[in-house]
C-alpha cells in the first residue's frame, strides 16, 4: 500500500513556498520611473514627465537624450547625456527600496535553508544587499566566495 503521509516539516516548507508565491515581488512601476526621473530632471533642468515618457529599461544616457531631442525638441549637450546616463541607477535604487519594504511589509522569509540544493547550485545564504535573494554556489564552482544571486521565487529545490 502506498504511504501518502507527509511529515509536519515538509508541510511547513510547502506552505511557506505557497505563501511566497502568493505575494509577488513588486515590479518597476510608473511611479518608480517618475520618481527617478524627478531626480534626473533637477540635474538637467528638464521636465520629469518628459524624461519618464522617453525611458525604457536599461536605456543609456545617449539613447534617452536622443529620444528627448526627437520627441520634445530638447537641446542636448554632453553634460546632459552624462546626467541622463544615471537614470537606470536611480530606477534600480528606488526599485530596490520598494522591494526591501515589500520584504518587511509582507514578512517574506527564505523558502529554503542554507545548504539546500536547487537547480542552479547550493544555497550558501541570504544575499544581504538585495531583497529576498539567495547567494548560490553553482555546481562545479571552484572559486571560494563566488556566488550567483537567485531570487527566492526563482529557487527550485532538486
Amino acid at each position: 500500500m502506498l504511504d501518502l503521509s507527509v511529515d509536519w516539516l515538509t508541510l511547513e516548507l510547502i506552505n511557506q513556498r505557497r505563501e511566497l508565491m502568493n505575494t509577488q515581488r513588486p515590479s518597476v512601476s510608473k511611479e518608480t520611473i517618475l520618481k527617478a526621473s524627478k531626480v534626473i530632471a533637477v540635474n538637467v533642468n528638464g521636465d520629469a514627465h518628459e524624461i519618464a515618457s522617453c525611458y525604457y529599461p536599461h536605456i543609456d544616457g545617449y539613447e534617452l537624450a536622443k529620444n528627448l531631442e526627437n520627441t520634445y525638441s530638447w537641446d542636448i549637450n554632453v553634460n546632459m547625456i552624462e546626467e541622463l546616463d544615471q537614470i537606470q541607477w536611480e530606477v534600480d535604487s528606488i526599485h530596490k527600496q520598494v522591494c526591501m519594504q515589500w520584504v518587511i511589509d509582507d514578512d517574506i522569509k527564505p523558502p529554503f535553508d542554507d545548504g539546500v540544493k536547487i537547480k542552479e547550485g547550493v544555497i550558501k545564504g541570504v544575499y544581504r544587499h538585495g531583497a529576498a535573494m539567495f547567494m548560490v554556489t553553482k555546481y562545479g564552482e571552484t572559486m571560494e566566495g563566488r556566488h550567483q544571486i537567485i531570487k527566492f521565487e526563482d529557487a527550485v529545490e532538486v
